[in-house]
């Protein structure tokens, strides 16, 4: 058994709490009024998508993390899957680092909505190159078949 960080959750939830957060969330996007194609339930990473994640960068992967995006709407969400390597503070703590993920691009490289604060220097501070994004396999239209999860409509 491998120990634990300290930010585990002692009580991981039962498939019944995940059943109710999960159509509390079908529930919601229900209620919008988008095209079904980008109301996204779920989302697969594939073998050959981690083994590429886990190949990428200059570290050692040993986590995934997925970042979450979506239209300026809140809809047609996409997750990015990155690579994380694992280290330690000096305290003693466990966390999970992005692998070559620059600290800053160019305001030329993203479109921003008025309001929106986030630092974005021109200058990319890391030593390497973005590495490609990952498309992971949204559901719809790649779901799973009828499961208490996934009830067909």
């Amino acid at each position: 058994m491998s120990p634990t960080t300290p930010n585990a959750n002692p009580n991981p939830p039962t498939w019944v709490e995940i059943k109710k957060s999960v159509l509390n969330y079908q529930a919601y996007l229900r209620s919008l009024s988008v095209p079904a194609e980008l109301k996204r339930k779920a989302f697969v990473l594939d073998k050959e998508i981690i083994d590429r994640l886990f190949q990428l960068g200059s570290g050692s992967p040993k986590a995934i993390r997925l970042y979450i995006g979506s239209e300026p709407d809140g809809t047609g969400l996409r997750l990015f899957p990155v690579a994380c390597e694992q280290k330690t503070d000096a305290s003693g703590r466990r966390y999970y680092e992005d692998i070559d993920i620059p600290r800053t691009l160019s305001t030329d490289d993203t479109v921003m909505r008025s309001g929106d604060t986030a630092d974005m220097s021109t200058s990319d501070t890391t030593s390497g190159p973005l590495p490609p994004p990952e498309e992971t396999r949204p559901c719809p239209s790649d779901c799973s078949t009828s499961n208490f999860l996934n009830p067909t409509p």
